[in-house]
């Protein structure tokens, strides 16, 4: 046969439970055998795992560490929905790392996410989120990119979406309800 050649993609084991990094696993096998696919059969199939996939949502206040005050380069687990109801005083957020970072051959933080990786951060408080943008206090594949030139501050209760850009090795506001 005419495919003979060709090998299913490597599908990584599933974890007990199903959480962002499997999911990205499974995407990147399945878009580097499509994309291997696609030159010899002409098969498109675009952006498959931006618009097709659909990750968890974990919810797990617990284990993001915000604080009142700056929270820099602020460690987060590899998931998708975090609600955050820690702080008591207003409290800013100038960059994010995940799970998934990625380090360079002498290991240099490189990216702090992998591409394509989304965030939500709900401020689940009466106190302001600050979102800083391009702060210098993270490091810079940590750094967020608001699109405003500005910082961007919720009055309280607020939503912020994110998503990393490994070309800009950035986080990208993608949208905010303030």
């Amino acid at each position: 046969m005419a495919f003979d050649k060709f090998k299913s993609p490597r599908v990584p084991t599933a974890p007990r439970e199903y959480d962002f990094p499997y999911f990205n696993q499974l995407a990147r096998a399945l878009d580097t055998f499509f994309t291997n696919f696609d030159s010899k059969a002409g098969i498109s199939v675009g952006n498959f795992s931006t618009e097709l996939l659909v990750t968890p949502i974990v919810f797990d206040p617990l284990r993001i560490p915000v604080v009142n005050g700056a929270n820099d380069n602020l460690e987060i687990p590899a998931a998708t929905f975090f609600r955050i109801s820690a702080p008591t005083l207003a409290f800013s957020i100038t960059g994010i790392l995940t799970g998934n970072a990625v380090k360079d051959s002498a290991g240099v933080l490189a990216f702090s996410a992998l591409d394509g990786q989304q965030v939500v951060l709900y401020n689940a408080t009466a106190n302001a989120m600050t979102i800083a943008n391009q702060s210098a206090s993270s490091t810079a594949p940590n750094r967020i990119i608001t699109n405003t030139g500005a910082d961007i501050v919720t009055t309280g209760s607020g939503v912020v979406s994110l998503i990393y850009s490994r070309a800009d090795a950035r986080w990208v506001v993608v949208s905010a309800q303030l």
